[in-house]
């Protein structure tokens, strides 16, 4: 038994130090490895479907993640990140049902409700299945539990713009550049959020498509502006222009100063 457990501890080091490094396949096949064990103890399972999750994610195999997460769940219940990791597996999985999503990003924030990454990510969800209203609410949520952190209150304040929030984008990064004492961070957001809120007052005031209906338009000839007097001799039109007035006398340059060479 023990020395069972000694291969239990390599095989689950090994794959963490792959992990680390970047090596998803070769920490897989260390895992797959570990979970092939019978009577493995409980808690150490749950950890391996875990990691093995977490590598595929890092690979883009989000059916492989999926089918993971499903046994961690079965396991634990009540673990909200897995909850929220499979919510996230399903939308970016092309061959999965996107709606399903909502139902574990439901969960994932009824067992977590202070969470914010949890709330910020569920109303981008939403947005994108065209659920609005809902969408900002969960946003608003977002923003409350973490209104000094700038890796939310970016994303969150991008949604809100889109949104036609813009003035709620402002009230929030103000708030968080005042209580940040003026940080780099929120410094950046909100030059950011000045350029964004430019660019929307360009948007509206630029015309849309739909008023070019591709009608032709004629432009008045405005001629421009002569100067002088025109004569007609032999049947031609000659200009003649007034004489340029004399420049006046060009001012002395200052001399540049020149630092006398050093001696001794």
């Amino acid at each position: 038994m023990g020395m069972t457990l000694n291969l239990i501890d390599i095989l689950l080091s090994t794959g963490r130090h792959y992990f680390e490094m970047g090596r998803y396949s070769d920490a897989i096949t260390a895992f797959n490895k570990l979970a092939n064990f019978r009577n493995l103890p409980e808690p150490i399972l749950l950890k391996v479907q875990s990691l093995l999750a977490d590598a595929h994610f890092e690979q883009g195999n989000f059916k492989d993640a999926r089918r993971h997460l499903t046994a961690a769940i079965a396991m634990k219940p009540t673990h909200a990140e897995y909850h929220y990791l499979m919510a996230v597996a399903i939308e970016k999985d092309d061959t999965a049902q996107r709606e399903r999503a909502e139902m574990y990003y439901q969960r994932a924030i009824k067992l977590d409700a202070a969470e914010a990454v949890y709330w910020l990510d569920y109303a981008t969800y939403l947005i994108s299945m065209t659920k609005q209203a809902q969408a900002l609410k969960t946003v608003r949520k977002a923003i409350s539990l973490a209104p000094r952190d700038a890796d939310i209150l970016g994303p969150a304040a991008e949604l809100l713009r889109a949104n036609g929030c813009a003035e709620e984008a402002t009230t929030a990064l103000r708030d968080a550049l005042f209580l940040s004492g003026g940080s780099h961070e929120f410094r950046s957001l909100w030059q950011l959020h000045q350029f964004k809120l430019i660019q929307l007052d360009q948007d509206e005031k630029r015309p849309s498509h739909s008023q070019c209906d591709g009608t032709p338009v004629i432009l008045k000839f405005v001629p421009r502006p002569t100067q002088g007097k025109f004569r007609t001799i032999g049947g031609k039109t000659i200009r003649i222009d007034q004489a340029e007035g004399l420049s006046g006398p060009r001012a002395r340059k200052p001399t540049a100063f020149r630092r006398p060479p050093l001696k001794g």
